[in-house]
């Protein structure tokens, strides 16, 4: 089940996020407390713009960022393996 789990983790990722979306939209639609001020043909490209981005710097920044924080540690004997020797 795990490796079921492992391969299919973009398709699960994506339907959660479309199945939250479309709870939240039909909710925004259903119950608005206020008229909006800018229309959703306005809002929800722009925020959906904001999520590609968001992924995007999620999938390709931190990745980099833990490998250079590893090296680093690595570099300058920080951590607790380093304090043991094996």
């Amino acid at each position: 089940m795990t490796d079921t789990l492992l391969a299919n983790e973009s398709l699960i990722r994506l339907g959660f996020f479309l199945s939250v979306l479309t709870v939240m939209a039909a909710w925004e639609a259903i119950a608005a407390r206020h008229p909006q001020r800018i229309s959703r043909l306005t809002r929800w490209p722009n925020n959906l713009l904001i999520v590609v981005l968001d992924t995007l710097a999620v999938r390709l920044v931190f990745p980099l960022a833990a490998v250079g924080a590893a090296y680093m540690a690595s570099k300058n004997g920080w951590g607790l393996l380093n304090l043991v020797s094996l």
